[in-house]
Parts: structure tokens; sequence; C-alpha cells
């Protein structure tokens, strides 16, 4: 949990905060993003990050390092639709 006061710094920070992307002859200004400085400030942990993204979108959080991936699922998928979307499939229901 992150205090009011680490929030209101790492959003402080945020307004200060620019980071280029792209070439450099057109690199684009962009503000860093918010969990970026809240890990970076050790406010919270990666960990704690992405279980707190996945508890607001109501999707379970799993460490995948820590879950064997069951190949038969990851062949369920083809990979340009994985790559595509960005997925990876995790398990795999088998239909009665």
């Amino acid at each position: 949990m992150i205090s009011r006061e680490n929030l209101e710094k790492a959003l402080e920070l945020q307004q200060q905060s620019f980071v280029s992307s792209g070439p450099q002859d057109k690199a684009v200004q962009k503000r860093k993003l918010l969990g970026e400085i809240l890990i970076e400030n050790n406010f919270v942990t990666e960990e704690q990050l992405l279980s707190a993204f996945a508890r607001h979108c109501r999707i379970p959080y799993i460490k995948l390092n820590k879950y064997g991936l069951p190949k038969d699922a990851l062949k369920s998928v083809p990979e340009n639709l994985i790559i595509k979307h960005k997925v990876m499939p995790v398990d795999r229901l088998v239909q009665c």
C-alpha cells in the first residue's frame, strides 16, 4: 500500500520528468509513467504494482516464473496471434 505522501511525491516527480523516445532527430518528449516512478523511488515493488493493476482490471495475477506453463496450452494458440496480441496462454481447459 502506498501512502498519500509518497503518491503525491511521485506525482510531483512525474510532472518534472520527461524521457525521450525515438531517434534523436525525431525525439519526442514524454512524461515518465507513474508506475516507473513509484518503483524507481521504492514506493512500491514491481510485484505490488502488477498485483494492483491485476486487481483493478479484475484479472488474476500470475507469477509466470513460478507457474508451470503446459506445453499443450502453448501449442493451442498460434505463435503469430501470441505476438500480434501480446498474450500468453497459461493453461488449457479441456472441453467436455
